[in-house]
């Protein structure tokens, strides 16, 4: 019996959805993707009929989860707010994202404690560098605001690199602090070397 593209593309998201819980679960190296069709309700074949392998489903879970369950997050740095307010409230909404979002905090965890040998270097790479351009282009739109002296792009990264710190450390102790309960003061730190006090 053949099934309607509607059919398809529900199978094939259920695969996804599965693919992060079961990576979230047991990292890339411990899944398979049998363990990932079980967890979807699907066959091995239906698995198979989407994915090549492993990881390629891992890559679709990566680059197709961490737009939605981000878009958020980034909203303010697009915004026509003051400079200061978009990046304090970009990170307030992220720290909250972190601890109470389970997308995006499972994707995280996949992708900085359980991707093992999985692909998507260049993937993490990228939104990493796209996420301190926009942090700079933020910055450099309002110098009149900044500390004297800051070199826009060495505290963009310095303020990824704070906000990858602290997500690293939360996700590998979650009872040291609530990063949503203390979102505001943990943004005020991040920004603290580019703008006055």
């Amino acid at each position: 019996m053949r099934r309607t593209a509607a059919e398809a593309a529900a199978t094939r998201a259920d695969l996804v959805d599965a693919g992060l819980r079961v990576f979230a679960e047991s990292g890339f190296a411990e899944a398979s993707l049998a363990d990932i069709a079980a967890a979807a309700g699907v066959t091995r074949g239906a698995a198979y009929h989407h994915f090549k392998d492993k990881a390629e489903l891992y890559l679709a879970v990566v680059s197709e989860k961490w737009p939605v369950a981000s878009v958020e997050v980034w909203e303010p740095l697009t915004s026509e707010a003051p400079a200061e307010f978009r990046l304090r409230e970009h990170l307030r909404r992220y720290f909250v994202a972190l601890e109470r979002n389970d997308t995006m905090r499972s994707i995280l965890s996949v992708t900085i404690y359980k991707s093992g040998n999985a692909p998507g270097l260049d993937l993490k790479r990228d939104v990493m560098r796209s996420w301190v351009s926009q942090i700079a282009d933020v910055l450099a739109s309002a110098p009149e605001y900044l500390r004297p002296g800051t070199d826009v792009e060495i505290a963009a990264f310095g303020i990824v690199s704070i906000v990858s710190g602290v997500t690293s450390t939360w996700l590998a102790d979650p009872d040291l602090l609530s990063p949503a309960a203390r979102a505001t003061d943990l943004a005020d730190h991040a920004l603290r070397g580019a703008f006055p006090s």
